[in-house]
């Protein structure tokens, strides 16, 4: 709602003087005609009676209407009225939000920044996490995958042997076993080379 209601009052016939005194540049082309007053005057007054206007209803709001005789101004354009509401308005006022709403706003970004941080925050952390977990699997898997590497390894190793162990049971370790005791029974001074003195002389391979 305004807070200040201006009424300018003039009486019909002031009204039709001014404009028949208005020079024709100012007149043609536009409503500012002879006519065209009483056509608008006649309006007016038939929607503004004295106990229905729109005054009233400011009044009614208790917002007091300033009123004005322009009648009784004798400056050029009646500037000595439009000094006198100016007077009566004041300094130009900031329609802009008030010092409430301006804390209002300011703490409403605040929170919204904190929530944003937070969320900020919250996927930061969910992130870490899912690099995390995916680093732990891929370091289960990369484990799981040397383990199942060295046990097929060890399991070729195992079956390529086999065919050398056979063949060490079967022709060395007859020999090799013998060899150990007569080195128990002989104690010679060089037990190494009397043992391969001795795998040499016995060996099943040589005739």
């Amino acid at each position: 709602m305004p807070e200040i209601i201006v009424s300018l009052d003039a009486s019909d016939d002031f009204l039709k003087t001014r404009i028949m005194n208005l020079p024709e540049s100012k007149v043609a082309g536009t409503h500012n005609t002879e006519e065209g007053l009483l056509r608008r005057l006649v309006l007016f007054r038939e929607q503004n009676e004295d106990d229905v206007t729109v005054l009233n209803y400011f009044d009614e709001l208790e917002i007091q209407p300033s009123h004005f005789d322009v009648e009784k101004d004798s400056s050029h354009n009646i500037t000595d009225t439009m000094e006198h509401i100016k007077e009566l308005i004041g300094e130009p006022r900031n329609y802009g939000p008030t010092p409430e709403e301006i804390k209002a706003m300011e703490r409403k970004a605040k929170e919204e920044k904190l929530r944003q941080e937070a969320r900020e925050r919250e996927e930061r952390d969910q992130h870490k996490s899912e690099e995390r977990a995916l680093r732990a699997k891929r370091e289960a898997e990369w484990t799981d995958q040397l383990a199942r590497i060295k046990r097929e390894e060890q399991e070729m190793l195992e079956t390529q042997s086999i065919p050398l162990r056979n063949y060490l049971m079967k022709n060395v370790m007859p020999t090799l076993t013998q060899g150990l005791i007569e080195v128990c029974k002989v104690k010679p001074d060089d037990p190494v080379d009397y043992l391969a003195e001795y795998m040499f002389k016995y060996n099943p391979q040589v005739d």
